[in-house]
């Protein structure tokens, strides 16, 4: 008996892609800013703490699905004039993301009333990195990455985002700090607010940011035979992600869970499920159920399909 097809297809609100790069000012990916700042990873006033707050307009991530995708990393450059080869060793830093109806230059010197209900901490904890430093190039490479555990969903339709840094004592940063890229031009599309007193209800505004690179994408859904199995596996970062199989698609579609165990390893995660001849074709998708606040678009996605085995 000829072995039938077997289709998987992903919903394409989590269609998966390699993860992009989406810099912003998005006009100073290959450019120097025009200014240089510390703050907020780099101080050198030992005992000193900082809570900071940089917003970016939404329309600078055209780059992201109108669903929504995930931010899994966000990183940042040595300032070309002032730089030279540095590190950050910070006890316990504390960075949160969040969407914010307040915008570039327009933010409230009231620190939470900048934050979304939508507020989650990406991070927390120790944070240490160090970075090289080119000499005679400009810009310098985004060195300074962190990395977001759990991810955060963002819709540029659901308002501008906002990286909300709490560092609770610079005690043991590395002596001699080295400055980062920034900017400071009124107008463009970002801007801060900043306080040297983690513990402080309000702050100073300015214009000055951070060039920042956030690292965009979604789960990808791929496939593998292995003998009688096919081996399905994507890379996970964030919990609420169900694989979900159905025989037949369109508006009439049932999906229903997959019920072979998942095998977890870091990130990625694998599920092995059983090729049968004597069965019609299959589908599968990656479902993602968001928590309050970050839901999906309302509607029936279209289907992206792949064939495996591929037709003759």
């Amino acid at each position: 008996m000829k072995n039938l097809p077997i289709l998987i297809a992903l919903s394409v609100a989590i269609v998966g892609r390699p993860s992009g790069w989406v810099v912003v000012p998005n006009e100073l990916a290959q450019v120097e800013g025009d200014a240089a700042q510390l703050s907020p990873f780099n101080s050198s006033i030992a005992g000193r703490s900082v809570r900071y707050q940089q917003v970016y307009d939404a329309s600078q991530f055209e780059a992201v699905r109108p669903e929504g995708e995930f931010i899994t990393a966000i990183d940042f450059r040595m300032d070309s004039p002032s730089g030279y080869p540095s590190g950050v060793r910070l006890r316990d830093m504390q960075v949160s993301l969040s969407t914010t109806s307040k915008g570039p230059d327009t933010l409230s010197t009231n620190f939470a009333e900048n934050v979304g209900p939508d507020s989650a901490i990406i991070f927390r904890g120790q944070f240490e990195s160090s970075f090289g430093y080119t000499r005679n190039y400009s810009p310098q490479v985004f060195d300074l990455g962190i990395i977001a555990s759990p991810w955060f969903f963002y819709r540029p339709s659901a308002g501008n985002l906002l990286l909300d840094v709490k560092v609770f004592t610079y005690s043991n940063s590395i002596p001699d700090a080295a400055p980062f890229d920034a900017s400071d031009v009124t107008g463009d599309p970002i801007s801060t607010l900043g306080s040297a007193n983690v513990t402080s209800a309000t702050g100073t505004p300015s214009t000055r940011g951070l060039v920042t690179a956030f690292a965009i994408g979604t789960p990808l859904l791929q496939a593998l035979k292995t003998n009688d199995m096919l081996r399905l596996y994507w890379w996970q970062g964030i919990e609420g992600f169900t694989l979900q199989t159905t025989t037949n698609v369109g508006p009439e579609a049932s999906w229903t869970p997959v019920l072979e165990p998942v095998t977890v390893s870091g990130w990625t995660r694998t599920v092995d499920v059983p090729i049968q001849t004597n069965l019609v074709g299959s589908y599968y998708r990656l479902r993602w159920t968001p928590p309050p606040g970050k839901a999906l678009p309302p509607g029936i996605s279209k289907i992206s399909p792949v064939t495996f085995p591929p037709s003759p």
